[in-house]
Formats: structure tokens, C-alpha cells, sequence
């Protein structure tokens, strides 16, 4: 026997698990690969609705409450609206093109110890970059070479500064002891 099932799309109807749980709602689709049923329901002194998605060998007992108005049976096409292909890609190289403007070349050459000074901060820190020969951090904090704790310099003087110097001072430490500890090491 075949069923359309667009017909009971909208159905008011009451849910008991097998856990003899019961919720009212919707029927919103049904999905026959899988053997789900989506109920559409509303949030309790809301405008909002909630979606649950049952397995049906889990439904102990289906109850049909109020039967869909045929009024709105008619299915929605929703049709896709145009892309201007030329349009995206005139976007997409505008957006290229500032960030290449934004990009600040750097003007010195970076050492290994530079490097290694940069990636631990990056890893803790979000948005930090390279300004000139600067380590700048968040915009908040500028690191001047060669990169120690009396280098560090805040470029905001108030107390509602984002990034926690004595952080940052432990993290540069750590990298310089890695960094002798490596030079340690180092050698034929």
C-alpha cells in the first residue's frame, strides 16, 4: 500500500515514548530512510518552536489530535535566487586586494630565536603579527627587539588593557630558557 505522505504534513498529534513520555506537536516530515519523524513544537509562552526528531521504533503510542486544515496544502517551492558569478569574484578580489594593502611588509630579517619568541605567543595569544620589526599583540602590547620582558610595551594606558603583561612575561622568559637550553645543546 502506498501512502503520500505529504498528507499528513501539519497533523496536530501526541507523542508517547517508550519511556511514556509525552509531548504534543506537528508533524513536520518524516523520513522514510532512516525511519525518523520530525515533530514541530511550540516552546511553552513563546513565539518559538522547537524541533524533535524521534526514531519511530521508539514511539509507543500516536495520538492524532486535530487534523491539518487543508487550506495551506499546496507544497512551497522555494526557487533559488540569482548569483552573479562576475559580481562575487569583483568581491572577493576587492576583499584581496585590502588585505594585501593591510599586509606590512617586514623590514628586518627574523632570526630563529625571533621565530621561536613569535610562534609562543601565537599560540596563546589571539591576533598577534608582525608591525615592522615590532611583536604587536591584540593591538594592545608591542614587543620591541630583541624580544625580552623589558621590551614589552603597552600602547594603551588604562587599566582595562586586554592582554595580562605578567602572562606575557612568563611566555617570553620560557621561550628565551628554550631558547638557551637549544644553543646548549648545539655543537659537534
Amino acid at each position: 500500500m502506498l501512502l503520500n505522505l505529504e498528507h499528513i504534513i501539519g497533523i496536530r498529534i501526541r507523542v508517547t515514548n517508550r519511556l511514556n513520555e509525552a509531548f504534543d506537536g506537528n508533524i513536520y516530515s518524516f523520513n522514510t530512510f532512516n525511519n525518523t519523524l520530525t515533530v514541530q513544537e511550540k516552546i511553552k509562552n513563546s513565539r518559538l518552536t522547537s524541533f524533535r526528531i524521534i526514531k519511530v521504533t521508539f514511539i509507543k503510542r500516536l495520538k492524532v489530535l486535530q487534523k491539518q486544515q487543508r487550506v495551506n496544502t499546496s507544497v512551497q517551492r522555494i526557487e533559488p535566487s540569482y548569483v552573479d558569478p562576475i559580481g562575487i569574484e569583483r568581491l572577493l578580489n576587492d576583499i584581496f586586494e585590502k588585505s594585501k594593502e593591510e599586509e606590512v611588509p617586514l623590514q628586518h630579517e627574523i632570526s630563529p630565536e625571533d621565530i621561536i619568541i613569535f610562534e609562543l605567543l601565537n599560540q596563546t595569544f589571539p591576533k598577534v603579527m608582525w608591525r615592522g620589526s615590532d611583536i604587536l599583540l591584540m593591538e594592545d602590547v608591542k614587543i620591541e627587539p630583541p624580544y625580552k620582558v623589558d621590551n614589552i610595551i603597552r600602547l594603551h594606558d588604562n587599566s582595562f588593557t586586554i592582554t595580562p603583561v605578567e602572562l606575557l612575561e612568563k611566555i617570553i622568559n620560557r621561550g628565551w630558557e628554550e631558547i638557551a637550553e637549544d644553543n646548549g645543546r648545539k655543537g659537534g
